[in-house]
């Protein structure tokens, strides 16, 4: 946790805030949830572009991005079986936190 409220500087900023220990004490110091979803989608479009992709099954070779894949299985929000990809239950969740999945 970042004590001078400056979480961009945090190994755990970003997609790997909501895994944090120290999550809940971040949050608490300002409005984290807010942060995240305007500097997030911002800081880390790619990412976030990439794992909305994978919300349907996609192959290797139609991935906008292969290192952002990585990073996203990396950070366990996709799983990829034989040369296929696909968002999994948390990163449903981080993609609904973020605001861009809605729960009807």
């Amino acid at each position: 946790m970042i004590e001078n409220k400056d979480i961009t500087n945090c190994e755990n900023f970003g997609l790997g805030c909501m895994d944090c220990e120290n999550f809940k004490k971040c949050s608490s110091m300002f409005d984290l949830d807010s942060y995240l979803k305007n500097r997030m989608i911002e800081l880390r479009k790619g990412t976030l572009e990439t794992l909305k992709q994978l919300t349907k099954l996609t192959f290797d070779g139609d991935l906008m991005s292969k290192s952002e894949r990585d990073f996203l299985l990396k950070k366990g929000l996709i799983i990829r079986i034989n040369g296929y990809n696909i968002v999994n239950e948390k990163g449903i969740e981080t993609l609904y936190n973020l605001g861009i999945l809605k729960y009807s």
